[in-house]
């Protein structure tokens, strides 16, 4: 079902008195895991909400969502998940991402144990499991103009035994459709310094808490020595105005999930931060609190314990609340692509879609000649739903 709601609550979207009047505006605001269609003017706002992933490339609407690949063996079982954007537009859906180590490692078994095939995951029946699995899930953790974050999350049991729980971050461009290297952003030189940085930062934290009396710094210290940083293992985030970079340090090979997320490190600013910029939300020092705008229109959003944002007007009424927090906020309107004879039906076809998604099936179209439709298991846009099967016509 598609949700409306005016300024005053829910299921009525007529107009409102002329006190409720608001600046002219249509955006949409975007969180992990929804998307909200906001249009406000002389009778108040009107809202649509949708458990869309919605990002905007280049003026161009996308959504953005995960899957999984799973190859079943009775020795091994394999599970990568992919990346994929679909133009809200077009409607064809691109591979943005597939994670290549267990991908190559399930295509390696199936090459060198010709005497154990693949076994149809719809035809597994319940029992022991392989002796062998492995698998590596996509979270999407944020979209910053044409880069999105990801997290790699590894687990591999052998014997039932885990022997590996580990995760990684990696930036992707959303244009190219390939992981995008720190040098490729700011300039060997600038990568080198914040990589130096990085690593100065989490040897300092390593020496601190050897120097600690409490109970565990000792272990604390051990365990930060023991981490390491990927040179491109980082996400692009906002300090105040300005553009910055977040490592994650990780322990690659361990049979825990060790980890720290470095403090935020300022880098020169891509030349389109500009533009992106007034669309992320700004936070002080409050971290729960963020302050958007869109022309006129001032928003303030609140984050609670239970993660949910609350969305007022700067000043004024609440305009609404939806799962937090709020990572960006797309104007519709002039900076697309497309005229709004192509996008707004386009847009209203995809709400209107996703109202009719289930935990059971989702289409994948990509654009080409059809082939044989193949089965996969899908996560949410950041893996926070139930894994659901894909039909990927090709």
């Amino acid at each position: 079902m598609l949700g409306f709601a005016t300024l005053a609550g829910c299921g009525d979207a007529r107009a409102r008195p002329a006190a409720s009047a608001l600046p002219a505006a249509e955006f949409l605001l975007v969180s992990d895991d929804s998307t909200v269609w906001v249009r406000t003017g002389a009778d108040g706002a009107r809202v649509q909400r949708s458990p869309l992933v919605i990002a905007d490339v280049g003026g161009r609407l996308v959504e953005l969502f995960a899957t999984d690949a799973t190859r079943e063996h009775e020795g091994a079982t394999f599970s990568w998940g992919r990346l994929w954007s679909r133009d809200v537009v077009r409607g064809d859906s691109a591979l943005v991402y597939e994670e290549p180590v267990l991908r190559a490692e399930a295509v390696a078994y199936a090459r060198t144990h010709p005497d154990d095939p693949a076994i149809d995951p719809e035809e597994v029946e319940g029992g022991e499991g392989a002796p062998y699995a492995a698998s590596a899930t996509v979270t999407l953790l944020d979209v910053t103009g044409p880069l999105a974050g990801i997290e790699v999350h590894v687990d591999r049991w052998r014997d039932d035994s885990l022997v590996q729980h580990d995760s990684r971050w990696l930036t992707l461009s959303l244009d190219a459709r390939a992981p995008v290297t720190l040098a490729a952003l700011v300039g060997d030189d600038e990568a080198a310094r914040q990589h130096a940085e990085a690593r100065a930062t989490l040897a300092r934290a390593a020496r601190d808490a050897a120097q600690l009396t409490a109970p565990g710094a000792e272990r604390a210290s051990a365990v930060l020595r023991a981490l390491a940083i990927d040179d491109d293992g980082f996400v692009l985030v906002a300090r105040d105005d300005s553009a910055a970079i977040r490592f994650l340090a990780h322990a690659p090979d361990a049979d825990d999930a060790h980890r720290w997320v470095l403090p935020a490190q300022r880098i020169t600013a891509p030349s389109w931060w500009g533009r992106v910029r007034t669309t992320l939300p700004r936070t002080g020092a409050d971290t729960l609190r963020a302050e958007l705008r869109h022309g006129a229109l001032a928003l303030e959003t609140r984050d609670d314990t239970a993660g949910v944002a609350t969305v007022r007007i700067a000043g004024g009424a609440t305009l609404l609340r939806m799962a937090g927090p709020v990572r960006r906020l797309i104007p519709l309107g002039s900076t697309l692509a497309v005229p709004e004879s192509a996008w707004r039906p386009a847009l209203e076809r995809a709400f209107a879609e996703a109202g009719y998604y289930s935990d059971d099936v989702r289409a994948v179209r990509r654009a080409g000649p059809r082939q044989a439709r193949g089965r996969l298991r899908v996560a949410s846009a950041l893996g926070r739903r139930p894994r659901r099967a894909v039909a990927i016509a090709q």
